[in-house]
């Protein structure tokens, strides 16, 4: 999983907040990517769920680091 060792996973599995998880994810330099392919998938089944007739936005943030990722465009 994202190229991380065994007991970084075992931490991130075990962690009782997103912060927590965040934690693990800065040390070993992995938590951009970790987000943005949950904003992927995110993405993906709000547009299945729609079947694509609906233009829906959304945002993702925590209380320590504020929003992590969004689907929002400067448009």
């Amino acid at each position: 999983m994202w190229g991380l060792p065994s007991d970084a996973i075992y931490a991130i599995m075990n962690s009782v907040t997103v912060e927590a998880a965040m934690s693990v994810l800065r040390q070993y330099g992995k938590h951009q990517d970790v987000w943005k392919s949950i904003g992927q998938k995110i993405a993906f089944h709000l547009n299945a769920r729609t079947k694509g007739n609906l233009r829906i936005e959304f945002i993702v943030f925590i209380q320590e680091d504020g929003i992590l990722i969004h689907s929002c465009t400067n448009s």
